[in-house]
């Protein structure tokens, strides 16, 4: 979904489905891209050099769910513009297609039931990305929880500068250019930002890159939204109707 074909700073933004279990894929299922005024504030890190994993002993081509392939900090969920719940994996079988979509110029949107690639993890997880008037970028979010405590956990890859600027709201700064991400929900947010750097030895550095997003406990037995706004250059009041 893009604002232009031909204007250097149009809001472009792509959303990720399919399974983990494809060849060479990784976990990032709901994963989106975004790229605003020029600038990339939502990115992907690539896929990792395999001859560096396979020298230094990286069990990589086992891709079953307990495998030390989704260790590497490339590959897992945790490291893509995605969800997780209780700060587990996404299931390697789980697949998720679009499910819905327009494409009207000033409503543009796709849907995706997430759901198998949380199995036991939440009832069900449905996301929705819309670029709104041609402005800005709604991610959506409606997880039914369990019986049981599940903290749901938003993550955004960027290279760009980040600070809290309220209790719901961070702004990214790059290339003189902003971005403020503002968060709609039933609970509040608990804000991170961290390096992009592993644990492992084995896995490549990625300077410069930072690991943005919130945590956000869930209600009990309860269908919830999520709605976190992606705002290109000002943190403006903006409508937004829910398309799940």
């Amino acid at each position: 979904m893009r604002s232009s074909w031909n204007d250097s700073s149009a809001v472009y933004v792509g959303m990720k489905m399919g399974s983990p279990s494809v060849n060479h894929g990784h976990m990032d299922v709901g994963s989106f891209l975004l790229e605003a005024d020029g600038v990339l504030w939502g990115m992907d890190m690539g896929g990792e050099e395999y001859n560096r994993l396979e020298t230094r002993g990286v069990d990589l081509w086992n891709s079953r769910q307990n495998s030390q392939r989704w260790d590497v900090y490339r590959y897992n969920n945790f490291a893509h513009n995605t969800l997780s719940f209780n700060h587990k994996y996404q299931d390697v079988k789980g697949k998720a297609q679009i499910d819905g979509y327009s494409d009207q110029e000033n409503n543009m949107y796709v849907i995706s039931d997430l759901t198998p690639v949380y199995k036991d993890q939440v009832k069900s997880a449905k996301r929705a990305v819309s670029l709104v008037d041609k402005e800005y970028v709604v991610v959506e979010d409606v997880i039914e929880a369990t019986k049981r405590f599940t903290m749901m956990t938003w993550t955004m890859v960027t290279p760009a500068s980040a600070k809290i600027v309220a209790d719901n709201v961070m702004l990214l700064e790059k290339d003189g250019k902003k971005l403020y991400i503002k968060v709609e929900g039933p609970k509040k947010v608990r804000w991170h930002i961290s390096p992009a750097q592993s644990e492992f030895s084995y896995d490549s550095p990625n300077p410069g890159i930072s690991i943005i997003g919130f945590d956000t406990d869930l209600e009990l037995s309860a269908k919830q939204s999520i709605r976190v706004f992606l705002l290109p250059g000002e943190n403006k009041n903006v409508t937004y109707k829910s398309v799940l």
